[in-house]
């Protein structure tokens, strides 16, 4: 029979039975020499249920191209150790789904005592010109802003992404445009980038932060440079980036901080607003 007639009797598209000929799932059993045309076995209608069902049931093809060659009793073995395996997966993700938020939680906590703990090495009257217990503020405000950050990425991908639902629909040229790396770890180089401040040869940071222009609405990196080994230390940004925003407190700013090595014996530092 035809590949149409075939398709009518399965009560499928012609499209699926090419797609399975293609996977080499279900071959016909003659093609015209001629004319290409498929012509299929009345039999094969059998496997094509079988097919449907494993699919279903979350076989992969390859699986599925090797109980195609088992009984029916060897299948239905299969589907119930299909069972076992789900029912013991729906477990472990039970317990992931009443486990994760103390994890989450967990983790957070750590997270701010490992953050707490580098920020005791400084002294933050002497480097930032503040008190312990508002270096203390400050940091809880750098955490609560990179975690609302972190969830409103998380909604834009959501947003963004399910525009590509294909492979071929995501080039590369889309893919560059979510690589904010290299902007980020080398911004005086980038075009995306202008500097709107700048300040060189200081000792503490107090004095570049007691300096900064009051920022309007926009998004801005600060961008430190120096030889000193507070610039390793993740809570060094931390305290510097609660700073900005308690100070920029109910205004619309994206902002960044980052530092790495100078490439002489001197402190710098940028103000850069994104164009």
């Amino acid at each position: 029979m035809t590949i149409k007639e075939f398709a009518s009797i399965c009560g499928c598209n012609v499209q699926t039975i090419r797609y399975y000929d293609k996977i080499n799932l279900l071959k016909p059993v003659r093609v015209d020499e001629w004319n290409g045309y498929r012509y299929y076995d009345e039999k094969q209608a059998l496997d094509f249920v079988k097919i449907k069902n494993l699919q279903g049931a979350d076989f992969s093809i390859e699986e599925i191209k090797t109980l195609l060659e088992k009984s029916n009793d060897e299948i239905c073995r299969a589907i119930e150790k299909k069972i076992e395996d789900e029912l013991a997966k729906l477990e472990q993700i039970k317990k992931i789904h009443s486990t994760y938020l103390s994890q989450i939680s967990t983790m957070e906590t750590k997270i701010s005592e490992s953050l707490r703990k580098k920020a005791s090495q400084f002294n933050v009257q002497d480097e930032f010109g503040i008190t312990n217990e508002y270096a203390e503020h400050v940091l809880k405000c750098a955490e609560d802003y990179l975690s609302a950050a972190a969830r409103a990425w998380e909604e834009v991908k959501e947003v963004t992404f399910d525009d590509y639902e294909t492979d071929d629909s995501f080039d590369e040229e889309d893919e560059e445009e979510w690589d904010v790396d290299e902007d980020y770890l080398n911004p005086l180089e980038s075009p995306n980038y202008e500097v709107i401040f700048e300040k060189h040869n200081w000792d503490k940071t107090s004095e570049v932060l007691n300096e900064l222009p009051e920022l309007e609405p926009g998004e801005y990196l600060l961008h430190f440079e120096s030889n000193e080994a507070k610039i390793i230390n993740t809570a060094y940004t931390s305290i510097i980036l609660g700073i900005v925003v308690d100070k920029n407190s109910g205004r619309q700013l994206t902002l960044a901080c980052n530092a790495g090595d100078a490439k002489d014996d001197k402190n710098h530092f940028w103000l850069l607003k994104k164009k």
